[in-house]
């Protein structure tokens, strides 16, 4: 419908017989002008019959719902029932969440904590340099031959030998040092 709000409580007032003189003219000549109006009006007139003739009717006769209720109860026995739900609320909820949150910050701010301790405290002291053992290969007819490894301190020395495998290619000697006592 095309009507202002102003006009839908004229035409409710004019549908009920609530108007008299310039505002009762008014909205006559609305209805005569207006089709959705004169619907509107039309609509209200059927739905005040209706309600006119039901209220006109017998009335139900009176109902003591509690006590139709209760004795309905007290006469069928006594189902099982299901325990009721626990219920928890969204502020105990956010708290644990709010510890939880904590816990984890506090564990990462330790181990960044210790980090920090560790890293300065290898920056104080000097990293020592790792020993090398002393190869002196000696020539011989065969290629390298190796005639003394100095290990000092506890390493175990491993000596390779990888011979010349072509034409121009080097034989090696690979020298490798290993912590004692390590696989």
């Amino acid at each position: 419908m095309s009507l202002p709000g102003s006009d839908f409580l004229i035409l409710q007032a004019y549908a009920d017989g609530e108007l008299e003189g310039t505002e009762l003219a008014a909205a006559e000549k609305l209805v005569a002008e207006n089709a959705d109006a004169r619907a509107f009006v039309e609509s209200l007139v059927v739905l005040g019959y209706g309600v006119r003739a039901a209220h006109e009717l017998e009335p139900l006769p009176a109902i003591d719902l509690t006590s139709a209720v209760m004795g309905k109860l007290e006469a069928e026995p006594v189902a099982q029932v299901r325990p009721a739900a626990s219920v928890t609320s969204l502020a105990a909820q956010r708290e644990r969440r709010a510890q939880k949150s904590q816990v984890v910050v506090m564990i990462g701010a330790l181990a960044l904590a210790a980090a920090g301790i560790l890293y300065l405290r290898g920056r104080g002291e000097e990293t020592p340099k790792p020993e090398v053992a002393s190869v002196v290969p000696t020539p011989s007819a065969s290629g390298v031959e190796v005639s003394n490894i100095d290990s000092s301190g506890d390493k175990n020395v491993s000596v390779f030998y990888l011979p010349a495998s072509g034409g121009n290619a080097a034989s090696s000697v690979v020298v490798w040092i290993d912590e004692k006592g390590a696989p």
